[in-house]
């Protein structure tokens, strides 16, 4: 959970001092996710594990939020392309030679065939990474595209943050459509770890995080309330 915080103090201006003031920053979070599936079975208490700690990416994308929306574009680019794209192109140059030999035994002499360069470029089109053993990073494309489409998730907020009702039904609506896209085993949203399948979701935590953060006295005064009944 710790590179997730890393990530959004490097590229967001200012997120370092604000992140202390997030209500739901969970400090102590480890990752400690473990596979769920030992030996060709289904181990409970790993896939436990799983199920309390796949949020950690929803928790980095609400914290985004939470400090995303006063900022400039332009250094936001900058600082991201920085941070995320230069680190990312040269980690991925690296995987793409050396990964599968590494980890699979490949010969170096498969990744010269043209081949495997045309199905990198078809994997990227997808907005997808393409570099095998490294699909965790799936987060940071989609923290990519967030950013290119910063001027619009801006004009959105905004929108918002004008009329507190706007503010009420868009929380409770998205709510709502998060339970049934839940409920329909995700056909309804068919979110993905990819492209436009990831990006919307995404940007939905990303907006609750904004919110929660502008109302954040309100939360902190009304479960002060609630303990003191």
């Amino acid at each position: 959970m710790q590179y997730l915080r890393v990530i959004a103090e490097r590229t967001i201006p200012n997120a370092s001092e604000r992140l202390h003031n997030f209500p739901l920053f969970p400090r102590s979070l480890v990752n400690l996710q473990k596979g769920a599936v030992n030996e060709h079975s289904w181990d409970t208490f790993r896939l436990f594990l799983n199920c309390l700690l796949a949020d950690g990416v929803a928790i980095f994308f609400m914290i985004t939020g939470a400090f995303l929306f006063n900022n400039d574009y332009c250094r936001l680019l900058k600082k991201t392309l920085k941070h995320i794209i230069i680190p990312l192109i040269i980690f991925s140059i690296i995987g793409f030679y050396c990964f599968d030999w590494l980890f699979d035994k490949q010969p170096l002499s498969l990744h010269i065939a043209a081949s495997k360069y045309i199905d990198t470029f078809r994997t990227l089109l997808s907005w997808q990474n393409p570099i095998s053993h490294s699909v965790h990073l799936w987060y940071l494309y989609v923290y990519i595209l967030v950013i290119l489409i910063y001027p619009l998730l801006k004009a959105f907020v905004d929108y918002l943050d004008a009329d507190t009702n706007r503010t009420k039904i868009f929380l409770i609506g998205t709510f709502i459509f998060l339970i049934m896209n839940d409920i329909s085993s995700n056909s309804l949203g068919t979110f993905s770890h990819h492209s436009i399948n990831a990006l919307v979701p995404a940007s939905i935590e990303i907006i609750w995080g904004h919110i929660l953060y502008k109302y954040q006295k309100i939360l902190q005064t009304s479960e002060y309330s609630q303990g003191k009944m």
